[in-house]
């Protein structure tokens, strides 16, 4: 199915851009070219590293992926306050994942600092309708 031999590392598209993944498939008897993006993700409990990794990003991803843990949801702890991300909103399109309890709390923060998709854990809802409304 596919146009090359395997070795990624001398595909074109790999070396211009090693995030992204091409690959050639028939899907109803057509070939049709698949783009997989790897969208980077921040985990960081400060500020520093926070712009450390956006420094880092900017030379390659147009979207990150930023975890908000409260440390309930899970034993980790991350910034929990979207603002420090809203300077980055016009380079990169945003996403924020939320584990954390009751997720639709922050969405109005998330909306204001500039994320464009927003994914919570239905399991931490109390009015998934509700989250998805305001969404």
């Amino acid at each position: 199915m596919s146009d090359y031999s395997g070795n990624l590392s001398n595909h074109p598209s790999i070396l211009k851009n090693p995030f992204a993944l091409l690959d050639t498939c028939d899907i109803f008897g057509t070939r049709d070219t698949l783009i997989l993006m790897v969208i980077p993700t921040f985990l960081e409990e400060t500020r520093e590293e926070i712009d450390i990794k956006f420094r880092i990003y900017k030379k390659f991803a147009k979207a990150v992926h930023v975890d908000f843990i409260d440390g309930k949801f899970t034993n980790n702890l991350t910034v929990m306050d979207p603002s420090i991300f809203s300077e980055y909103s016009t380079e990169f399109d945003l996403e924020a994942h939320l584990m954390v309890e009751e997720p639709i709390n922050y969405l109005e923060s998330l909306i204001s600092a500039g994320f464009k998709r927003v994914l919570g854990h239905v399991e931490k809802m109390s009015d998934q309708v509700k989250f998805v409304a305001k969404g």
